[in-house]
């Protein structure tokens, strides 16, 4: 999961490809923000019921450690935060250049 939320980070999640690429900077920000959407929308679900198999892991303890479960499973509620904070950056990036170039395009500098 840590290394989920890295590529998240960084873009280097897989996506697929399923839009035809735009030439034009708001077409491709357009179809970043769909992928990106899409890992929000899966980010809010890991949060949602991760808490719940958190909980669950929380009554449980390993046969062979003897470790509380809560320690593996808060991986997915963690991993679903950072999924948000590391998106909602990214959407701002987006509007940040969309912004960008629409100054640059009324040739303001």
């Amino acid at each position: 999961m840590i290394g989920a939320s890295i590529a998240v980070r960084d873009g280097t999640h897989f996506d697929v490809d399923i839009l035809r690429s735009s030439e034009s900077i708001i077409g491709q920000v357009i179809g970043r923000c769909i992928v990106y959407l899409s890992i929000f929308l899966v980010a809010l679900i890991f949060i949602a019921f991760g808490w719940s198999f958190a909980k669950f892991g929380y009554d449980q303890n390993s046969e062979l450690t003897g470790m509380n479960m809560v320690f593996i499973h808060i991986a997915w509620p963690i991993a679903g935060f950072t999924w948000v904070l590391f998106i909602l950056e990214k959407f701002y990036d987006d509007i940040k250049l969309i912004s960008k170039n629409k100054e640059i395009g009324n040739g303001a500098v």
